[in-house]
């Protein structure tokens, strides 16, 4: 646990009770904690300056109209996939918010370090 504190530390994160990755890594040792630090890291960036919990809302939403319109019934959301798609989305609308100039884009010091290549490749330009 002291590994895992000090690496969200090192990153300007705190430890979070309602995190499914830190619980995991504390109660059973699942994960590496500097992986876990980045992803944390990454989240807060997501929280605190994009519209991903909107962005997760739409995924969803996108997900059981498409079903339906497949005739399914019951539409199974998969909830690690919807965040994934919002924080791609998240990142489409963070390179918009730059007018798609990927290096002001990148510099911009809320963006974390670990999304830099992420940006890149949603900008189809090499890091």
């Amino acid at each position: 646990m002291n590994m895992l504190i000090a690496a969200l530390r090192e990153r300007g994160c705190l430890l979070r009770s309602d995190s499914r990755l830190c619980s995991r890594y504390i109660l059973n040792g699942v994960g590496n904690a500097d992986e876990i630090a980045d992803t944390m890291c990454e989240m807060a960036f997501f929280f605190k300056h994009t519209p991903y919990r909107m962005m997760c809302c739409i995924v969803r939403r996108d997900m059981i109209s498409e079903g339906r319109s497949r005739g399914l019934r019951w539409v199974n959301v998969d909830r690690d996939r919807v965040s994934e798609l919002a924080k791609h989305e998240c990142l489409v609308w963070w390179l918009a918010q730059f007018s798609n100039n990927v290096d002001d884009a990148c510099c911009d010091i809320r963006l974390p370090d670990t999304l830099h290549a992420k940006l890149c490749q949603i900008a189809h330009v090499a890091p």
